[in-house]
């Protein structure tokens, strides 16, 4: 289901109903906001999530929707936040990850 880079996931199979769920974590930072969103095809944002960190800890932000995907259609988490600076996102499997599970149609 992914791409040899691992930056999107498809729906190799089946057509149909899905459920999708994207994370993302951020450092300790409590100025301005956070998002997470999942885009299909590059192009139209299913989800978008926003929040304000917490002053004193890490920031988690989880987004997520059902939605209707074709054959070979495919999904990407996009994130951002506007701190007034750099933030990088949190790295590891457990703190950035995007997954989608088939529910209903063929």
């Amino acid at each position: 289901m992914f791409t040899p880079t691992n930056t999107k996931i498809y729906a190799k199979r089946f057509a149909g109903y899905y459920h999708m769920i994207g994370q993302i974590m951020f450092p300790t930072n409590g100025t301005g906001v956070r998002y997470a969103a999942i885009r299909k095809n590059g192009a139209a944002y299913l989800t978008f999530s926003s929040l304000q960190p917490p002053a004193d800890d890490m920031t988690g932000i989880q987004t997520s929707t059902v939605e209707h995907l074709s054959v070979d259609d495919y999904l990407e988490l996009y994130t951002g936040q506007n701190s007034g600076g750099d933030l990088d996102t949190i790295a590891g499997s457990s703190a950035v990850w995007l997954t989608i599970a088939h529910l209903s149609g063929r």
